[in-house]
Order: structure tokens, then sequence, then C-alpha cells
């Protein structure tokens, strides 16, 4: 087994991930099936791109783990973020 999903393969874990970057605004709501094209491909650069992952078009390790943090999780790491931000000093 594959640790990435990538352009050509098909299957259930195919269909999860356009799912889930559909969820996430990255790839437009659509009839799709479940096969990685190049639809997926774009979708899944700019999700990479969004998370500063190497936009690789292919869902590694790294990229599933960004994609399986929750909603709750990254809504606080940005809560924090704004609140270090709007303490900091710029020159």
């Amino acid at each position: 087994v594959s640790s990435e999903i990538g352009p050509g393969d098909t299957g259930p874990l195919v269909a999860a991930l356009k799912n889930r970057l559909t969820l996430s605004g990255d790839l437009p709501p659509a009839p799709w099936d479940d096969r990685f094209d190049e639809d997926l491909e774009a979708a899944l650069k700019r999700f990479q791109r969004r998370h500063g992952l190497p936009e690789a078009g292919r869902a590694g390790p790294r990229t599933i783990a960004a994609l399986n943090v929750p909603a709750d999780v990254r809504a606080v790491a940005l809560q924090r973020s704004a609140q270090r931000l709007a303490g900091a000093r710029f020159p």
C-alpha cells in the first residue's frame, strides 16, 4: 500500500480526499467519481499552498496530517496567532 495518493489513483481514499477538499472550498462541489484527476490535483495544490506544504499535487503523510486537523483545533491556532500579531510591534 502506497503512503501517497496521487494522479491515476482510484478508490475510496480518493473519494474521501475529494470530499474533504470540497468541504474546505479547495475543490468546487460537483458530481465526481473516485478517480484522482486534474481537478483534484489542482485542488490539492491549493490546499498545500495555503498550509505551507510543498505543492506536490500528491497527498503524502504531511498533507494527510494537515487535512486531518479538526476545524476547532485550527481555529484555536489562528486565534492565538492573531493575538500574538495584535501584541507585536513592527518597525
